[in-house]
């Protein structure tokens, strides 16, 4: 008789042992058909080979097995799970009458069925739990921190965690350590080396600072805002005004602000004081003053738009306007053109060059259109016409100049188009004539 008539269920092997099911109970056989633990279990899960456990389930009842059959840890328990780990291979969670404990591999107790709740371990600790309050211990069963926190976090890549008792917040090593006592009423994460912490100052606000990791309070809980430190600068606000601060607390621009923008990967960013816009360095200086009632971000030739009285105009980074605010409207960067920039002024429009600083075409033009070529077409008092980079005009009989300019151009492109063919054509007959040369072989 075949073993495998001998079953209901047959799992999938797993070296050379697979679960089966035979009236409803459960055990394992090996590859030659064996049974090597009976039949007798309500569930089973998978052997972990490299400790040759398993986890059963009899009457109701938790229990691991090794691959004789023998119950290393009896199926006594409400709840057994193995947890492997980095030092000692792997242990048993279990759980028996609400309380929970801790078995090694050969079902040994390690810790007493005294905890609330065990936690699965990570890289060797597991939060545990009793009365209410959080405490950590190791796979050993040592205790690294008493149950004492009322929440304690995962901890970060460089051991860390936030931890909190009686309402407050700190932090501790993964050793159990207090970097910080739990003194602040809200604490964040650690970001490029810093956190940013809060007390409830003495008008009942929240006060922001922020410490290092080794837990000094390197800037005092004395403001009303605070942000993230991003390349050692901290956005922070007082008195109702924003400013940066370094990572020693120094301020370096002052709160003086309404509004302040990040530096992100600039040496610049936008602020509003007054109700007036500019820009500041990483240094706290106004490149460009606080005079303007809008700003619309620096291109890449180093200028900035600025709106001032209802006109527009351009100012470079050391505040010097080299376009005066004359202007409505700025259209914008003319295709195929380089720096140049279309700007309307009483209805008409006209060309200015933020690369070299200088207005190509004042605003005459009813019409500009997109640079092709080098010339643009305009329409000037009711007549089409062109225009060059360098502002020359072409009206009249010159714009035929221009039309043959386009028209040989045109051709130009043609013949390149019929050359690409040609090459693609030809690029085909090699391919057609050495397929009949091989046939000819």
């Amino acid at each position: 008789m075949d073993f495998r008539d001998k079953y209901d269920y047959i799992g999938n092997f797993r070296e050379d042992i697979a679960e089966v099911q035979r009236d409803g109970k459960w055990g394992y056989i090996n590859k030659a058909g064996k049974e090597i633990v009976p039949c007798i279990y309500d569930a089973v899960g998978v052997f972990y080979l490299s400790e040759e456990l398993a986890w059963v389930m009899k009457d109701r009842k938790d229990g691991i097995i090794d691959k004789t059959g023998k119950e290393i840890v009896p199926c006594v328990y409400d709840f057994a799970s193995l947890e492997f780990n980095i030092n000692r291979g792997c242990v048993v969670r279990v759980r028996k009458d609400e309380k929970w404990g801790l078995l090694d591999r050969t079902g040994k107790e390690i810790v007493s069925l005294v905890y609330d709740h065990i936690d699965p371990f990570s890289k060797g600790i597991a939060a545990v739990e009793k009365d209410g309050k959080r405490g950590l211990i190791y796979e050993t069963g040592m205790e690294i921190v008493p149950c004492v926190y009322d929440y304690i976090e995962d901890f970060n890549r460089k051991g860390i965690a936030r931890v909190k008792r009686d309402g407050k917040w700190g932090f501790i090593y993964e050793t159990g350590k207090e970097i910080v006592p739990c003194v602040y009423d809200s604490v964040w994460n650690f970001l490029e080396g810093f956190a940013r912490v809060s007390k409830y100052g003495k008008d009942g606000l929240l006060k922001h600072g922020f410490i290092d990791e080794a837990g000094r309070e390197i800037i005092p809980c004395i403001y009303e805002s605070a942000e993230d430190c991003l390349s050692n600068f901290v956005k922070v606000k007082r008195d109702g005004k924003w400013g940066y601060i370094n990572e020693t607390g120094k301020e370096v621009i002052p709160c003086v602000y309404s509004k302040i923008e990040y530096f992100f990967n600039d040496d610049y960013t936008e602020v509003k004081r007054d109700g007036k816009k500019g820009y500041i360095n990483k240094t706290g200086k106004e490149i460009v003053p606080c005079v303007y009632d809008a700003v619309n971000g620096f291109s890449c030739y180093g200028i900035v738009e600025v709106k001032k009285d209802g006109k527009w105009g351009f100012v470079d980074k050391t505040g010097k306007e080299v376009f005066p605010c004359v202007y409505d409207y700025v259209v914008g960067f003319k295709k195929e053109s380089g720096g140049i920039v279309e700007v309307k002024k009483d209805e008409k429009y006209g060309l200015i060059d933020e690369e070299k600083e200088i207005e190509i075409v004042p605003c005459v033009y009813d019409y500009i259109d997109d640079f092709q070529e080098g010339f643009a077409k305009v329409k000037k008092d009711g007549k089409d016409g062109y225009i060059d980079k360098k502002g020359k005009e072409y009206f009249d009989k010159d714009v035929k100049k221009v039309d043959k300019i386009y028209e040989i151009l045109d051709e130009l492109k043609k013949l390149e188009d019929m050359e690409k063919k040609s090459k693609k054509l030809n690029k085909k007959k090699e391919k057609i004539q050495q397929k009949l040369d091989e046939e000819r072989e």
